[in-house]
């Protein structure tokens, strides 16, 4: 009992005390550096502060929400669609800043498409650059980015090529008014230039560079060949004549239609270019080209085409001499109509003319070969030049004697201009300053070895000798050899004319004559002949009827035993099936003659039988009655 009580005593003492020190702290606090138990103002403190973060946070929320509202109603949407996206930010799942952030994007969506859209339309890149970039730092991310990043590069490309294009069609409208401006006032003219399509004309060109000819004539061609009464119901035919130190070639005739008469006042022609460098430039200006282009391209492509024309001239007056270092040569051009196709004779005065200075340099030769404006078959190879003084001085000449006359002879000692008899013989040396293969490169044919004489008689031409043709080494090199007329009866070789010769002489009468002499050689131009005289020489000849009558018993053409000239002839055809001239020979007893078959084309002769027949110095066989009409194909 008793210690029963002294607990229950010493639980109220323990509780007063409790008590008297709870209110002391209530009045103050700390005591020295103790701190003293404040439960109850914690917990207060503790539940004022969570009631203020749940306030804030609602605030923060609803003034996102309320911002976001604001800006809608203003229609700016992107605002708008950022204060709602960061109110749902705040309250994850939130219906109300869910739906807002979808509305307010999609309307932005909306308005920057249709902004895009238009602008990409009118080629505005800059403005579609800078809508997306509105749009991306308002969504961050955006399923449309990338296609008008690829809509924006197509618009910038687009734009710089219609930039190009602009630029294109400024500049062919401004040529296009020079042109008109610079023609007017050059009508009747032919203008040389050196680029294509350029309107730089010029009065000096080095000869290396492409070289073209604008015709600048006064009215349609319609026009001016009715003025001119050609005939237009047909074919029209056009020609340009070259001229230069060296000669004159004509190229053409071209062909045009009622089509080109009218509609054609000027055209160009293509002198020397790179043909393979200037197809690529034709090519890539093939949206430049016009009626009067296409022309040209037709007449490029010609066989008589100004190109070809213009490269022969050229080689010949290099191969003259005419076009060295330092010196201007003059080049006259002059454009007419003609007759026909096969009548290229100029029909009144010229439709167009004009011409340039070409000026050779130092290095234009080789820079003409080594480009390819001079095809190699143009160019001249070495031969055996002037081989001395006299050669020099007898160039382009037949000097005579009564001997031989050998190659390094250097003394006219023993030439003669007078002969009184034949017996006594009649030897020729023929001088050239070049080979027969460099005379064929000038026209692009230097396997072209064959040459023949021609014969007149005071004054009048009375007939040819044999064609003859060189071995190709001789043909390549040899710039001098021997010829011979009237060989003595002692002589048993052949110099290649005393049969033509022979048969000439037995139509001529006893007595003295002026003989001239004439090398020719043959070569073959768009299929017709072009014969060039290359030396000649004339002669005094008296003769006597027993004089004549052994030299022509010796040399002229017999006829075999047997029968009559006609009974003992049977005819046969040739047929050259190549793309080159080919020549044919005739031998047998007193008889060396022959001819020549174009390429491509069937030709021959009445041959007497017996006799051999060559072509191109190949032996086929001897004739017979059997063969007569007989056709030989070659190859």
């Amino acid at each position: 009992m008793n210690s029963i009580k002294s607990i229950a005593l010493v639980f109220l003492v323990g509780l007063f005390c409790f008590s008297t020190v709870e209110e002391a702290s209530a009045q103050f606090p700390r005591i020295g550096k103790v701190k003293l138990p404040t439960k109850k103002k914690d917990k207060d403190k503790k539940a004022t502060t969570s009631n203020t973060s749940s306030s804030t946070s609602k605030n923060t929320y609803q003034a996102n929400m309320d911002e976001g509202y604001k800006q809608k109603e203003a229609k700016n949407y992107i605002a708008a669609y950022k204060a709602f996206n960061k109110a749902l930010e705040l309250k994850s799942g939130d219906y109300s800043a869910k739906k807002q952030v979808g509305e307010t994007k999609n309307t932005v969506e909306d308005k920057y498409m249709g902004q895009m859209n238009t602008a990409l339309k009118s080629g505005d890149c800059d403005a579609v650059e800078k809508d997306l970039a509105i749009v991306m730092d308002a969504f961050g991310t955006w399923y449309q980015e990338k296609y008008y990043k690829e809509k924006i590069e197509s618009c910038k490309v687009a734009n710089k090529d219609k930039a190009t294009a602009d630029k294109k069609a400024a500049t062919a409208a401004a040529n296009a008014s020079k042109k008109a401006e610079i023609l007017s006032g050059n009508k009747g003219k032919a203008l040389a230039y050196t680029q294509y399509k350029s309107l730089d004309f010029k009065t000096e060109v080095k000869a290396e560079e492409d070289l073209m000819f604008k015709f600048v004539l006064n009215k349609t061609l319609m026009e001016e060949a009715t003025e001119r009464g050609v005939s237009t119901s047909g074919k029209t035919y056009l020609i340009i004549n070259m001229e230069m130190a060296e000669g004159k070639v004509t190229a053409g005739p071209f062909m045009l239609d009622a089509s080109a008469l009218t509609m054609v006042d000027e055209m160009d022609f293509v002198m020397s270019v790179v043909t393979d460098e200037f197809n690529k430039e034709l090519k890539s200006r093939q949206s430049e080209m016009g009626f009067g282009d296409a022309l040209m391209l037709n007449f490029l492509k010609h066989s008589k085409s100004t190109q070809k024309r213009w490269i022969r001239l050229l080689a010949g007056n290099i191969a003259a001499g005419n076009m060295v270092a330092g010196k201007t040569n003059d080049v006259k051009m002059n454009m007419y109509f003609c007759k026909s196709n096969t009548d290229r004779k100029p029909i009144g005065k010229a439709l167009a003319s004009g011409g340039v200075k070409v000026k050779v340099t130092e290095n234009s030769i080789k820079e003409l070969y080594s480009s390819g404006r001079i095809p190699e078959n143009y160019q001249p190879k070495p031969d055996n030049g002037l081989t001395h003084d006299l050669h020099k001085k007898s160039l382009n000449k037949i000097v005579w004697s009564t001997s031989e006359i050998k190659k390094d002879q250097t003394s006219t000692s023993g030439f003669k201009t007078t002969f009184s008899s034949l017996a006594g013989g009649i030897y020729g040396r023929v001088y050239l300053p070049k080979s027969l293969r460099n005379y064929g490169a000038v026209f692009g044919q230097p396997d072209n070895c064959g040459y023949f004489f021609k014969f007149y008689i005071d004054g009048n031409e009375v007939g040819s000798s044999a064609y003859h043709r060189l071995a190709e080494k001789s043909c390549n090199e040899w710039t001098t050899w021997q010829v011979g007329l009237a060989p003595k009866a002692s002589d048993d070789y052949d110099y290649g004319t005393p049969e033509g010769f022979a048969n000439i002489l037995k139509t001529v009468k006893e007595g003295t004559h002026k003989v001239k002499v004439e090398m020719v050689l043959n070569f073959l131009e768009d299929g017709t002949p072009n014969l060039v005289k290359v030396a000649s020489s004339e002669f005094t000849l008296t003769t006597s009827k027993s004089d004549k009558a052994k030299f022509v018993d010796k040399h002229e053409t017999k006829v075999p035993v047997g029968g009559s000239r006609a009974e003992n002839r049977i005819r046969i055809t040739i047929e050259n099936k190549t793309d080159k001239q080919i020549d044919y020979s005739i031998v047998g007893d007193g008889l060396s003659t022959g001819g020549w078959v174009y390429p491509n084309q069937t030709s021959c002769c009445r041959v007497p039988i017996g006799y051999w027949l060559k072509i191109n110095d190949r032996e086929f066989h001897k004739t017979t009655k059997s063969d007569d009409g007989k056709t030989i194909v070659y190859p």
